[in-house]
C-alpha cells in the first residue's frame, strides 16, 4: 500500500510499505480521507515529544470498514485497566499509543485500528468533515474540563481550525463563545465558516468578565490576556502547549490564579466519547464545517500540504488516499 512516511524532521514522502494485518483486538480498514493538521506539520518541522520515527502520520480520519460502513477514529489505543481508561479518561493512560506519534497513522490506503475505537457516523455527514471528529472531539473535552454551560461565555484565543471549532461546540451547547485573532488575514480565512456558523471573529481584545477562557495558540501572549480578561473565579483551560518565546518568560500573570481565585485546567487531546459527540454534532453542522477544509488532495500533494500547512495561511487539507471515486 502507499502512505506518507516521515523519515526525519523535514524528510516526507510517499513510499510503499506493507499492508497490515488484522488482530484479534484490531481490524485493517480503508481510509476515505484523511487531514492534515497543524501538528503534523509541527512533527514534519522539528518533530514531537511523543512521535516515534519512522512514522506514517495522519490521526483525524475516516475509514470504511468490511461492511460497507463508514467510521471516525478515536486515535488511541489505551490499556482499558488503569484507572484513568476505567474512569474514561483514556486519553490520560500512561500507556496509550497514538495513530502517526506512536504507531502507523492513517496517511495512507490502509490503516491498522482497534476495534473499540470506531465511531459510526450518519451518511449525510462527507468524509471530508468526518476527518473534523477528532480536532472537534478535542474541543469538546476541553469544554467538559471546565464544565461550560449554557449561557456563559467563553474567550477563545486563536482563529485557526481548532479554536474556530472549540467555538463552534461551545455554541452548540449553548454558550456565547468569541474567538480573538490578532493576525487580520488569519481571520479572513475563516469569513465562510463565521457566516455559516454565527461564530464571532474579532481582531481586538475583548474586555474584562468572562467565565471562561482557552488557549488555542501556543502563544504564552494569550494565556496572560485570558487570565487578565476572566471574572474572579472564572476558569481558564490550557488546551495548546505552549511554545518558548524570547523575552517572555514573566510568570508574575499568574498571581491573577491567586488573587482573583481563579481554576486553571488543562485540557489534553480526546477521549472516545468525546470523539462521539463530535460527530453528533457534525451532523448538525456539516456545512460550516465543511468551510473548515482547504481542499481535498491526492496522496502525492500530501508532501506539499505539509509544507505549506507548516507556513500557515490555509486551513484543513483532506487527503483523498485512494483517489477519485469516494465522497469528499
Amino acid at each position: 500500500m502507499r502512505a506518507l512516511r516521515l523519515e526525519a524532521p523535514g524528510q516526507a514522502r510517499i513510499v510503499e510499505q506493507a499492508l497490515p494485518a488484522d488482530t484479534a483486538e484490531e481490524v485493517v480498514l480503508h481510509v476515505l480521507a484523511a487531514a492534515i493538521c497543524r501538528t503534523d506539520a509541527r512533527m514534519w518541522q522539528s518533530g514531537h515529544r511523543d512521535l516515534v520515527l519512522p512514522r506514517v502520520l495522519g490521526h483525524e480520519l475516516c475509514v470504511r470498514g468490511e461492511d460497507g460502513r463508514r467510521y471516525a477514529v478515536w486515535p488511541g489505543a489505551s490499556c482499558g485497566r488503569c484507572q484513568a481508561c476505567r474512569s474514561g479518561a483514556e486519553n490520560l493512560c500512561r500507556a496509550v499509543a497514538v495513530l502517526g506519534f506512536h504507531r502507523d497513522g492513517g496517511i495512507a490506503q490502509r490503516v491498522r485500528v482497534p476495534r473499540s475505537s470506531l465511531v459510526p457516523v450518519p451518511g449525510e455527514v462527507p468524509d471530508a468533515v468526518v476527518c473534523l471528529a477528532e480536532p472537534l472531539g478535542c474541543g469538546v473535552n476541553a469544554l467538559n474540563q471546565a464544565g461550560v454551560e449554557a449561557g456563559e461565555r467563553v474567550l477563545i484565543h486563536g482563529g485557526g481550525p481548532v479554536g474556530l471549532l472549540l467555538a463552534l461546540a461551545a455554541r452548540a451547547r449553548g454558550a456565547q463563545p468569541l474567538v480573538v485573532e490578532v493576525d487580520a488575514e488569519k481571520a479572513a480565512l475563516s469569513s465562510r465558516f463565521q457566516s455559516l456558523s454565527g461564530v464571532v471573529v474579532t481582531r481586538e481584545e475583548p474586555g474584562y468578565g468572562w467565565d471562561v477562557a482557552i488557549n488555542a495558540t501556543s502563544s504564552s501572549h494569550a494565556l496572560c490576556a485570558g487570565l487578565q480578561r476572566l471574572r474572579s473565579g472564572g476558569r481558564y483551560v490550557v488546551f495548546s502547549g505552549l511554545r518558548q518565546e524570547a523575552g517572555r518568560n514573566d510568570l508574575s500573570r499568574l498571581n491573577e490564579v491567586h488573587y482573583r481565585q481563579l481554576h486553571l485546567v488543562g485540557a489534553f487531546g480526546c477521549t472516545h466519547a468525546s470523539v462521539t459527540e463530535a460527530v453528533d454534532l457534525l451532523a448538525g453542522y456539516r456545512k460550516a464545517a465543511g468551510a473548515l477544509i482547504e481542499a481535498v488532495i491526492s496522496l502525492e500533494e500530501s508532501p506539499d500540504a505539509l509544507r505549506r500547512v507548516g507556513q500557515g495561511g490555509v486551513l484543513r487539507f483532506v487527503v483523498r488516499p485512494e483517489g477519485a471515486g469516494y465522497q469528499a
